[in-house]
């Protein structure tokens, strides 16, 4: 049972959760009679109701989607229809953003740790953004553009050193964080 449910999708129905649409009525235990494991029930209408929220309420905003939290085709296939683009963290993501149908012209590459090889596929195939983390990163970028005698489109991570009181384990604001360049380094990346 779920508690304290509000959705526009879900409902109880003779004390069984049910989808249920406006239109189409669908008992989720039939979802699960069949599994002992976790199942997971995705509302492509859900996901696409709030895609269109978020679009419009940041009108002329490019929105990207994190490949990592959920990689699943219909909800890939969901966002493109919306025209929201990929973000992705590893050249296995680009690969698999690209083999589910978006265009390198889509996808944002975030993260730390990324290598050449994975640079070189972003950056010979002019992918939209690259998101920089650290000045070594940016001049593996740097190196590759030359290589390949191309441009990087880039942007730059700042790390604000703001504390957000989250668990310590997600944390990515403060200073001692792996994520972002600390904002004493910005005179040494713009140059």
């Amino acid at each position: 049972r779920v508690e304290n449910m509000n959705s526009e999708f879900l409902t109880y129905k003779s004390d069984h959760l049910v989808y249920f649409d406006g239109e189409s009525e669908f008992p989720l235990v039939k979802v699960v009679e069949n599994y002992q494991g976790p199942v997971f029930f995705y509302i492509l209408n859900f996901i696409r109701s709030r895609a269109i929220k978020m679009k419009n309420a940041l009108n002329g905003v490019k929105l990207f989607y994190a490949l990592k939290a959920n990689t699943h085709h219909q909800i890939l296939n969901t966002f493109k229809q919306q025209g929201i683009g990929i973000d992705v963290v590893s050249g296995g993501e680009i690969k698999h953003a690209v083999a589910s149908g978006f265009g390198y012209d889509s996808l944002v590459y975030s993260g730390v740790g990324k290598t050449k090889p994975e640079l070189e596929l972003a950056i010979a195939n002019n992918i939209y953004q690259i998101n920089v983390e650290s000045i070594p990163e940016l001049q593996r970028i740097g190196e590759v553009a030359k290589k390949l005698k191309t441009k990087a489109n880039v942007a730059f991570r700042i790390n604000p050193d703001i504390s957000i009181k989250s668990h310590p384990y997600i944390a990515t604001g403060l200073k001692d964080n792996k994520f972002g360049i600390d904002t004493n380094q910005l005179t040494e990346v713009i140059e």
